[in-house]
């Protein structure tokens, strides 16, 4: 919650986002978890629901923050040969980027963005031949709701400081392109098994199996996950 918090106040200090902007990303994650058979829960938190929900710290409501569960999640990874045996329809790994900065807070240069998601993305699409705009499901890490919107901005789905925006006016046209299933946020934060969660439920986008949860056309998808206090993330890109 702490480095959340850093976060949050510079990132909404640096770029004039409201707080009724991040209670909005927050409503959106709850309402996409509804949809999720999966999810921890299925709370039907309104935006003024979250606003209404008590500040934990600076620039942070209750119902912004993610709640840790308990859960499990399995992909099978393998070879081509072997995954055109077991599969009719694979999701293929074209791309992987990974960077950490180190261990500790303070090797964030700026607490606005998520320098290592930046450069775990930009491997990953260079890995995959891809640009931002081929994607069309995205997972990444929204254990805080600021979270989701500056992870959208660092993996080329948002411009610089823009992240909350995108996110809103996806929160208001239906989109499913970020966070179909409700995030870490909506669905629950099952330590360990969230980065393996994120890419099962992108390979469901992909085979268009995510029922009402399906994103358009969803042919490219992007995974994002990290750890201490965001100074490490790896970036998958799958492709059907």
């Amino acid at each position: 919650v702490a480095w959340a918090s850093r976060f949050a106040t510079a990132y909404m200090r640096e770029h004039g986002v409201r707080a009724e902007e991040m209670a909005e990303i927050a409503a959106r994650a709850h309402h996409n978890a509804q949809a999720n058979p999966d999810a921890y829960a299925h709370d039907a938190w309104t935006a003024g629901d979250v606003m209404a929900s008590r500040e934990v710290a600076p620039g942070l409501r209750l119902l912004e923050c993610s709640r840790a569960c308990t859960g499990a999640a399995a992909v099978i990874v393998a070879s081509e040969r072997a995954a055109r045996r077991l599969c009719e329809s694979p999701a293929w790994i074209c791309g992987v980027g990974q960077s950490t900065l180190g261990a500790s807070l303070s090797t964030n240069e700026s607490m606005s963005r998520l320098a290592s998601a930046e450069a775990a993305a930009s491997s990953a699409l260079r890995m995959a031949r891809a640009e931002p705009p081929d994607i069309d499901v995205a997972e990444v890490h929204d254990a805080f709701a600021v979270c989701e919107a500056m992870a959208a901005e660092a993996v080329g789905m948002a411009p610089r400081g823009r992240g909350a925006a995108v996110i809103c006016g996806m929160r208001a046209t239906g989109s499913r392109a970020l966070n179909p299933r409700g995030g870490i946020l909506g669905s629950g934060h099952a330590l360990g098994a969230t980065g393996v969660a994120q890419a099962a439920e992108v390979a469901r986008q992909l085979w268009g199996q995510a029922g009402p949860r399906q994103a358009d056309n969803a042919r490219a998808g992007l995974v994002h996950n990290m750890a201490a206090a965001a100074t490490s993330s790896t970036v998958l890109v799958m492709r059907a």
